[in-house]
């Protein structure tokens, strides 16, 4: 390669960087090496920038954390002669690392202040997130306050984020999460069991926000046209500002035109007013609108109020080491420090008590979900329950036992609040051994996706009335006629093979397309692409029938079957006023978990069979979709719901959809937990 061959000295900078994603720090300090002396002889400084800083973090890579030092502090000088990009400010947490360990403390301060103010000020929210993950990673092994400190600054830029609408559209409130989850380990680690479930509920809290996405508030009954187009305007125009300064800022100082800079500023910061404006206008005119976009986490002494002097809550937070993938990928990127300097976080059970709460650790090392799996397959599969009994007693072992002595003794119910794939245990049939009661047995069990919504929901009047809306027996199968339809059904499972059951786990990237694909095209063609299809369940009405008959005699239910069960019915329902006067609701429907692109968990209903003449929905009630129905009701029953194998990984799915319909105006929800029988099932409900 020709020394002066400034294209072939950018292919030797870009090779470098893929090394380094790959962690192979030798070849990638080589390739950026090989490039230096030509950078360095032009003087692009902007270029230079980003060698030093990417040759420090590769000596990272390799724990040779002098050299890291040398070049990182050769980023730092240009820094401080005014070159800067939004990655610069990644060098700082590493800085700070680097003097700490040459016990040079001064220095390691001086830098980790830096580190934090580029944090607090930047807008550039997935850098500053990366940024305080690299932070609290680098001073895991050193002091705990500052550790602190860095998670705590993360959090705050993940609520700028948040606040900010027109970042909806960038995921970045799931990048935000594995810094929720070390705000719960360091408070644990400290001894703040009370602070720690107040992370695990923003945790949950922010999640489910990333699901719901901006334009579910926007479709709730009360914003009027005008205001909804105005805030699609305003989000377009701050999208666009920002395109503009992002690439004006990219450009190097030479060619940087100071007067577009600052007018393009002006302008982003005149569309953010109004639109932070609106937001608020529309957040105290409508209180769901505010629930939506800026829920309130519950705080450990309102929890205690809240729940009764004979009952527990036991909040898991499981920490998946794949999260991490999440938040050191920014734009398809990985982040090198981000990479490099990652927290190693521990699991735990917040077990909360009128009186107490305290912070269990957990077996992080344990396969939970390979466990969950083998329990699961057995269960489902009818096998016999002593095949498997291991796997149910390794979950009690590593779930309940550590837990047990925490529990007062008068304790009655216990409410389980899981997180991830504990989303799928039946924690009910969990024992120590073959000959010892089921935890089902020891106390009354319930579960919540999360402690804040349960109060909510608690909270509500429902009317004390006997009236119900049943919703079954529709069509799916879009190969039957209407005369045709009514034979049994076998299993209330999707039909033919599903490209997520048994797949192996996508990558960040990966699901991150998928994602976006199906945010793109809605959940109609996304599941149509997925090769899902969907079994006729006759038994449901034999189900509905039942329920009409035995349970609901006293006050005839509405009954919507065959074509009748349609997404639009119920939809219509809800926006004439009509779904919230019925305190019970039934859907004897498909419902699907779906853990790779939660928003898109639904309930399914007859407009899947493509048969539905003039009916503009596509039959899947999706989880920003069913958040925004008008209930007000005590139950909402699910009597078909299934997950995908590789939903099992997380339980955002089953969770997402839940808590949608919780939010939605119901005190509970009913959903099984895997595929069953259709006649079976029937006859259970």
């Amino acid at each position: 390669i020709p020394d002066n061959g400034a294209a072939a000295n950018m292919t030797l900078f870009s090779l470098g960087g893929f090394y380094m994603r790959k962690a192979d720090a030798d070849n990638a300090i080589a390739c950026f090496k090989s490039a230096l002396p030509y950078m360095e002889k032009a003087g692009d400084c902007d270029k230079l920038l980003i060698v030093y800083s990417s040759l420090g973090m590769a000596y990272c890579q390799k724990s040779d954390f002098k050299n890291a030092l040398e070049y990182h502090e050769k980023a730092d000088a240009l820094v401080n002669r005014g070159y800067s990009n939004v990655a610069s400010q990644m060098i700082y947490p590493l800085m700070s690392m680097e003097y700490r360990l040459q016990k040079n403390r001064e220095k390691s301060e001086t830098y980790f202040r830096k580190a934090l103010r580029d944090i607090g000020n930047s807008d550039a929210y997935q850098f500053s997130l990366s940024a305080a993950w690299a932070l609290a990673g680098s001073e895991l092994d050193g002091d705990l306050s500052r550790v602190k400190e860095a998670v705590s600054a993360g959090v705050k830029a993940a609520e700028r984020a948040r606040a900010d609408l027109s970042t909806a559209k960038t995921g970045v409130m799931a990048k935000s999460l594995p810094l929720y989850y070390a705000g719960v380990d360091i408070e644990a680690r400290l001894g703040n069991a009370g602070r720690a479930f107040e992370y695990s509920e923003a945790l949950r809290s922010r999640g489910f926000l990333d699901q719901m996405g901006q334009e579910a508030a926007l479709h709730l009954s009360g914003v009027t046209d005008i205001e909804r187009q105005k805030m699609r305007t305003l989000l377009a125009r701050i999208e666009e500002l920002r395109s503009d300064l992002e690439r004006l800022n990219a450009l190097p100082a030479a060619q940087r035109d100071a007067k577009s800079v600052t007018q393009s500023g002006a302008e982003l910061h005149a569309a953010e007013t109004e639109l932070k404006s609106l937001d608020e206008k529309l957040s105290s005119r409508i209180p769901r609108y505010a629930m939506l976009r800026n829920p309130r986490p519950a705080g450990i002494a309102d929890a205690q109020s809240w729940i009764r002097a004979d009952q527990v809550i036991l909040e898991y937070v499981l920490w998946d080491p794949s999260l991490e993938e999440i938040i050191v990928n920014t734009d398809g990127r990985q982040n090198a420090a981000a990479l490099t300097m990652k927290p190693d976080l521990r699991s735990y059970c917040l077990v909360i008590s009128k009186t107490g709460s305290v912070a269990v650790p957990l077996d992080g090392k344990f396969g939970y979900q390979s466990s969950i799996e083998e329990l699961r397959a057995g269960v489902c599969n009818l096998r016999e329950p002593s095949t498997f009994e291991k796997p149910r007693n390794e979950l009690y072992d590593r779930l309940i036992a550590p837990v047990l002595k925490h529990i007062p003794d008068k304790t009655v119910s216990v409410l389980i609040v899981p997180d991830g794939s504990l989303s799928f245990i039946p924690f009910d049939t969990l024992r120590a051994d073959a000959a010892s009661p089921e935890f089902g047995s020891r106390y009354m069990l319930s579960f919540s996706p999360s402690v804040s919504v349960s109060m909510l929901s608690s909270a509500r009047t429902v009317q004390n009335s006997a009236s119900a809306l049943t919703m079954g027996s529709a069509w799916y199968d879009p190969e039957k006629s209407a005369t045709a339809r009514g034979k049994r059904g076998y299993s209330r499972s999707v039909r033919g093979e599903s490209d997520q059951d048994g797949s192996a786990p996508l990558s960040a990237l990966q699901l991150s397309l998928l994602q976006k694909r199906a945010r793109q095209v809605g959940a109609g063609v996304y599941f149509s692409e997925q090769n899902f299809r969907w079994n006729d369940l006759p038994g449901t009405g034999k189900e509905i029938a039942a329920l009409k008959a035995e349970v609901f005699r006293s006050a005839e239910p509405a009954v919507y079957t065959g074509e009748h069960a349609s997404e639009a019915n119920l939809k219509k329902m809800s926006a004439e006023g009509d779904l919230k006067k019925f305190p019970f609701i039934h859907l004897a429907c498909h419902g699907y978990f779906d853990g790779q692109v939660p928003e898109m968990s639904s309930v399914v209903f007859s407009e899947v069979s493509g048969q539905l003449k003039g009916d503009a929905e596509d039959g899947y009630l999706t989880v920003p979709e069913t958040a925004v129905l008008d209930l007000n009701s005590r139950m909402v029953s699910l009597s078909a719901c299934e997950t995908g194998l590789s939903s099992t990984r997380r339980g955002d799915g089953m969770v997402g959809l839940a808590r949608a319909f919780l939010v939605a105006g119901t005190q509970s929800v009913g959903v099984s937990l895997w595929s069953v029988d259709d006649e079976a099932t029937s006859e259970f409900m």
